[in-house]
């Protein structure tokens, strides 16, 4: 079967459509996956410049973590174990008019450059005095963390606060020679 010059050029068009469809399908294709792997590279170069930056503050961290940690030594109101602690605890309730009812010292943790003493305390106090208290622990020498607080006021006398808080100290390790 023969094609007359009309049929041939009908062919020839179609197959011309069918090929230009079929690589501009493919070309899209490409070009999508083309633009998710630049944009995949555009951001693993990013990560990459922010690990190389913090790996070049390396040394000026350290150097500032050694100097806290030489400083916390130094405190005007040192803590390096739990009676510093419940000594500086009974002062700042002193001053600010707190009560402390009763104090339950915590297992301390050996922490790699630092100690923990956890501490938890039952107490009474006006609104006031709790301020205070909690003031004086922030703005304090020594570094001594609120892990939690509890207040309830007191049935029989409602502008008399009773609560438990649950306080951390932060301390530098002890020298091995030292105990």
């Amino acid at each position: 079967m023969t094609l007359n010059r009309r049929e041939q050029i009908l062919v020839s068009v179609i197959a011309g459509i069918v090929v230009l469809g079929a690589t501009w399908g493919v070309g899209v294709a490409l070009t999508q996956r083309w633009r998710d792997v630049r944009d995949h590279v555009s951001t693993c170069r990013r990560e990459v410049m922010a690990m190389r930056t913090a790996i070049n503050q390396k040394s000026r961290w350290q150097g500032e973590v050694e100097q806290l940690r030489r400083g916390l030594g130094r405190q005007e109101h040192a803590i390096e174990q739990m009676s510093d602690l419940l000594k500086r605890i009974d002062e700042v309730g002193a001053a600010s008019g707190l009560v402390i009812n009763s104090r339950r010292p915590q297992a301390v943790a050996e922490r790699g450059a630092y100690r923990e003493l956890p501490l938890q305390c039952a107490f009474e106090s006006t609104t006031e005095s709790l301020v205070r208290f909690l003031y004086a622990l922030q703005t304090g020498a020594s570094a001594i963390s609120v892990d939690q607080l509890q207040v309830a006021p007191r049935p029989d006398n409602p502008s008399v606060l009773r609560g438990e808080i649950q306080l951390r100290a932060f301390t530098s390790r002890p020298a091995k020679g030292s105990s």
